[in-house]
């Protein structure tokens, strides 16, 4: 009859430890032993509250996962704009360079 009621704890470990102890205790036939082990109140209790932060906590994964889809399929050419801004600014720092070097050419040697 024990296994609908360990069967309402939603951490399958806890499951399982619970199990081994009630077919350990159930060879003693010693009923209080058995009830103890199920009728632990905290231990249901922090279960319930770790199952519940653990939907949270999935369903706020699932909703960045689904932003983060999103915005890929938003921008085709993801990073396409980062590079293009990389490139101009190293072609204008390359171009200002390269109009000094020909303008201070042009002043030492004379027009």
């Amino acid at each position: 009859m024990t296994p609908p009621l360990i069967g309402m704890l939603h951490d399958r470990d806890l499951q399982q430890a619970m199990t081994r102890q009630v077919n350990k205790l159930a060879n003693s036939g010693n009923l209080l032993a058995i009830l103890e082990v199920l009728d632990d109140r905290q231990l249901i209790q922090n279960d319930a509250q770790r199952f519940t932060m653990a939907l949270h906590e999935y369903a706020r994964l699932a909703q960045e996962k689904n932003e983060i889809s999103d915005h890929l399929k938003k921008r085709k050419n993801f990073g396409g704009n980062i590079g293009r801004q990389v490139a101009m600014i190293f072609s204008s720092i390359l171009s200002v360079i390269i109009i000094t070097i020909y303008i201070v050419m042009r002043i030492t040697r004379g027009f």
